[in-house]
C-alpha cells in the first residue's frame, strides 16, 4: 500500500519510517529545499549549511520510546546531551525558586533521562535513515490539490506534477496545507497571542563556567510571566534558547 506523506519535518520523517517498518510503501514530499535555500545579509549571500537551521528541542520518555521502537534511540542519544535529570525554574536574573525531577515518570532506565538535541542534527539523522530504508523524499513539492476518489488519492503540486497513492498523511505543521486543501481554506491556525524566538549559541570556556551553576534544562521567568527556556544540546559545546513574548493579534 502506497502512502503519500506531505511534510518533511520531524513528524513526516518519523511517520514515513514507521510506515516502512510496518510494510507500507511511503513517499515523502516537502515544499521546501532547506539545504539549497538562498540566504542573504545586507544583500550579500551567506554560506549556510542545513545544520544551522531550526533551534533545538528536548525529547522526554514518550518520544524516546517511539525512537526505540524504530531502532533509533542509541543513534539519537549519541548526537545529543543526555545528562538532564533535573530541570529548574529561575527568576529572570538567575535566582532559582523551583527544581523538579525529569525522570520520575519513566520506569525504564533506557528512556528515563531526556535527550536534548539540535533539530537540524536530528533531521540529518532521519534523512540518512530514509535513504537507508529506500524511502523517496521529494523537495520543492508544494501541495495545491487533493483528488480523493475513494480507492486511491492523488496529490497535485504547484510545479504541475502529481502523485497517486492509497492513503495521504498530512504532516505539514500548524499551518497545514493538507488540512486547508482537504477540509476548506477557513480551517486556519489561530494566533495564540505569543511569539517564540529560538536559537543556538556556541559556548566558550567562560560561558561554560557561568552556566555550571544552572541545571542543563533551565526556565527563566520574568515579572510578566514570559518564559525563556535554555538548555545544553551537546555536552558543553552548545546552548539552545527559546523565548516567548506576548503580542497583539498579527
Amino acid at each position: 500500500m502506497r502512502v503519500l506523506v506531505i511534510g518533511g519535518g520531524v513528524g513526516g520523517c518519523l511517520t514515513a519510517l514507521a510506515l516502512k517498518k510496518k510494510g507500507f510503501d511511503p513517499i515523502l514530499f516537502d515544499k521546501y529545499d532547506p539545504r539549497g535555500a538562498p540566504l542573504t545579509a545586507n544583500g550579500a549571500p551567506l554560506d549556510m549549511t542545513f545544520g544551522e537551521l531550526g533551534g533545538a528541542f528536548c525529547l522526554l520518555s514518550n518520544g524516546l520510546c517511539v525512537l526505540r521502537s524504530l531502532g533509533l534511540l542509541d543513534k539519537v542519544r549519541a548526537l545529543g546531551c543526555n545528562t538532564s535529570e533535573t530541570a529548574s525554574f529561575c527568576t529572570i536574573d538567575g535566582v532559582a525558586f523551583a527544581t523538579f525531577n525529569m525522570t520520575h515518570a519513566a520506569v525504564d532506565d533506557a528512556i528515563k533521562v531526556p535527550c536534548q538535541i539540535l533539530r537540524s542534527r536530528f533531521i540529518d539523522l532521519l534523512l540518512g535513515e530514509l535513504h537507508a530504508a529506500g524511502i523517496p523524499w521529494h523537495l520543492k513539492k508544494k501541495l495545491v490539490g487533493i483528488d480523493d476518489v475513494g480507492h486511491h488519492i492523488t496529490a497535485t503540486f504547484e510545479d504541475g506534477s502529481s502523485a497517486t497513492g492509497d492513503l495521504l498523511v498530512g504532516a505539514d505543521g500548524v499551518h497545514s496545507l493538507v488540512r486547508r486543501v482537504a477540509m476548506g481554506d477557513h480551517l486556519r491556525s489561530v494566533f495564540t497571542g505569543s511569539i517564540g524566538y529560538l536559537g543556538v549559541v556556541n559556548m566558550t570556556p567562560d560561558d561554560v563556567a557561568v552556566w555550571a551553576q544552572y541545571a542543563r534544562l533551565t526556565f527563566f521567568r520574568d515579572t510578566v510571566q514570559h518564559l525563556d527556556a535554555t538548555f545544553v544540546v551537546s555536552n558543553d559545546a552548545e546552548l539552545s534558547f527559546y523565548a516567548t513574548e506576548t503580542k497583539p493579534q498579527m
